[in-house]
């Protein structure tokens, strides 16, 4: 049989790593504001934050811990694995919003080399096309 030494309540706390706690400003917070999404793509959401103190929000968004990034103010800032599969962000206080994006360096770079690549394509073609028209030119005042 399995005992509950503890009732967890999800709503009230949140179960983080001792690591990832050891990076909290405190251990207790008050749960007073409010945190709502306005935005929401595959690779990038947005939050309203809207707290009177620093607090801790727990999103229920999977945890990665390669790819996502958070954004409080423009400032990257670390996402946190709580209850072993979300997402959790100490939040400073006041009223802004928090961006969470996908972000991949290896893929980034692979497509700016894609791209680069596709320009490099349009200039050789763009310049085999000009040669012709010049050598066309030439053929037709020639004759």
């Amino acid at each position: 049989s399995i005992q509950m030494i503890h009732d967890f309540d999800p709503k009230n706390e949140a179960i983080i790593g001792k690591e990832d706690a050891s990076q909290l400003s405190s251990l207790t917070f008050t749960g007073q504001g409010s945190i709502e999404m306005t935005s929401y793509a595959p690779n990038a959401m947005i939050y309203s934050v809207d707290v009177p103190d620093n607090q801790f929000g727990v999103f229920s968004e999977m945890y990665f811990p390669d790819g996502w990034n958070a954004y409080i103010k423009g400032e990257k800032v670390e996402i946190l694995r709580v209850n072993y599969l979300l997402r959790g962000l100490e939040l400073p206080a006041g009223k802004y919003e928090v961006e969470m994006r996908f972000e991949v360096p290896k893929f980034d770079f692979a497509n700016n080399i894609s791209f680069a690549g596709s320009i490099l394509l349009f200039i050789v073609m763009g310049g085999l096309f000009f040669k012709d028209f010049l050598m066309k030119k030439k053929e037709d005042e020639a004759a």
